[in-house]
């Protein structure tokens, strides 16, 4: 009888290879290296040149000085006003009245026919309405307090055209002697009903603090209600001529103080116009002085205006700073300039091995040409300092000795870095403006390397 092998082996499963989780395994691999590879590489950005104007941004927020005086009211009592806001008057013009026992003043406003408002004045009332929606911003809720002011002021206009010829009759009509007094301007000037704690301010008294005021702190002076004795009822603005105030840095200070005359814009309603200048140091501290002879009753309720002066502009290519770098190549005489089979270069001397002189063309890449200097500026791969040149046609030669530094960008119309000769016309931090009529230069809608650091001469962009 045969005994069986009791000893179990156990049975092991052939390794199967799942094909799909391979091929998984592969791509995501090479995902990894493609990432790795992506993130060490510097990557080369393109920048599309433009026609295009370029001009220092210097905006500042001015205070204005101007030549004001309040008046104040000598008894109490009901005032009503026959002056316009911003009219000129004159000497002895009736400003306003007042009327202690507030009879008359009921008079005048009751016998106020009702008023027909004008095209004019409808249409003004909208464009405030329509230029205070469009430019609101968060950011500038003061202004809110600038359009109420205007609105109200609009409003109140609307029956100064009357209250004078009802004065007229109720002065005929009754004795108001006692009681109602008829006030006229001391001096010619310019009307205002708005006042804000700042109208003696004088140049002496500006510090770099005053500009830090976020909002302005105006105060309507038109009321229907009864004033006290002392009270302010009125601004005369005695000139045309006023100031704004402005504060520098010393970069800018050094940049203006030899400026008698600048261009400026208003901010707020892209008005320009030309501006005496001068400059001055208070507390280590640097301000600018513009003065001014025209638009002041525009900005009459304005004691804080942004203006921006325009320093310098210029048209031409812009290309940002980042894009530009220098490069190192020969000077030679244009007259050894030469052509060969289309191209042009210079003849170099060689030797052959026997020690026979002989002459060779070499093609070379010409950056630049000076007329006046009559040099061009040339590089070559086979050409440097002291090799020889020989001009065909003088049969002189010329040993390159000197070398000079241009300055450009890495052109990449054809899809490689060349280098393109570049003439600054204004430049500032972030852009410069290029000539575009530079020979062997720049033209509109070239394409340039970004950042001329991220590229050689050259290479093959992608690579």
């Amino acid at each position: 009888m045969t005994r069986r092998n009791k000893k179990v082996v156990k049975y092991r499963k052939p390794l199967h290879l799942n094909v799909g989780v391979v091929v998984f395994l592969i791509i995501f691999i090479y995902i990894i290296c493609i990432t790795g590879s992506y993130f060490q590489k510097d990557h080369i950005s393109i920048y599309e040149v433009a026609e295009k104007s370029i001009s220092d941004d210097n905006t500042f927020r001015g205070i204005i000085l101007r030549d004001e005086t309040i008046y104040y009211a000598e008894k109490a009592g009901y005032v009503n006003y026959y002056i316009g806001e911003g009219e000129k008057v004159g000497k002895k013009s009736t400003v306003y009245s007042i009327d202690e026992s507030g009879d008359i003043y009921k008079q005048i406003s009751e016998q106020t026919e009702e008023t027909t408002i004008s095209t004019e004045d409808t249409e003004h009332i909208r464009n405030s309405i329509a230029s205070f929606h469009k430019n609101y911003k968060n950011s500038a809720y003061h202004k809110v307090s600038d359009f109420k002011y205007e609105m109200e002021n609009a409003i109140l206009e609307l029956n100064n055209s009357n209250l004078l010829t009802n004065l007229s009759k109720i002065k005929k009509g009754k004795n108001t002697k006692n009681y109602f007094d008829i006030v006229s301007a001391q001096k010619s000037g310019i009307i205002t009903y708005t006042m804000d704690g700042k109208e003696d301010l004088k140049e002496s008294d500006i510090t770099s603090s005053l500009f830090k005021e976020s909002e302005e702190s105006r105060v309507q002076l038109r009321t229907n209600k009864p004033i006290t004795s002392g009270s302010p009822v009125y601004k005369m603005i005695n000139s045309e001529k006023w100031n704004i105030i402005i504060p520098l840095n010393e970069a800018q200070y050094g940049k203006l103080k030899e400026n008698e005359t600048v261009n400026i814009v208003f901010k707020k309603d892209d008005i320009s116009t030309t501006a005496g200048f001068t400059t001055f140091k208070k507390e280590g501290s640097y301000f600018g002085k513009l003065s001014l002879d025209r638009y002041m009753i525009r900005y009459l309720n304005e004691r804080f205006l942004d203006i921006e002066i325009l320093l310098t502009s210029a048209e031409g290519l812009k290309i940002p700073t980042s894009s530009i770098l220098k490069k190192k190549v020969l000077l030679v005489p244009l007259d050894y300039l030469t052509e060969s089979n289309g191209s042009r270069g210079v003849v170099k001397e060689t030797y052959k091995e026997n020690g026979d002189k002989e002459y060779k063309f070499i093609d070379a890449i010409i950056y630049k040409t000076d007329e006046e200097n009559n040099l061009a500026y040339i590089e070559a791969s086979e050409l440097k300092s002291g090799d020889k040149i020989h001009n065909p046609d003088s049969q002189k030669n010329y040993e390159l000795s000197k070398t000079g530094t241009l300055e450009g960008v890495y052109n990449v119309n054809k899809g490689y870095a060349v280098f393109r000769v570049i003439e600054k016309i204004y430049e500032n931090k972030e852009y410069v403006i290029v000539s575009k009529d530079t020979p062997y230069g720049l033209s509109n809608y070239d394409h340039i390397v970004l950042d001329a650091d991220t590229i050689d001469e050259l290479q093959i962009i992608g690579k």
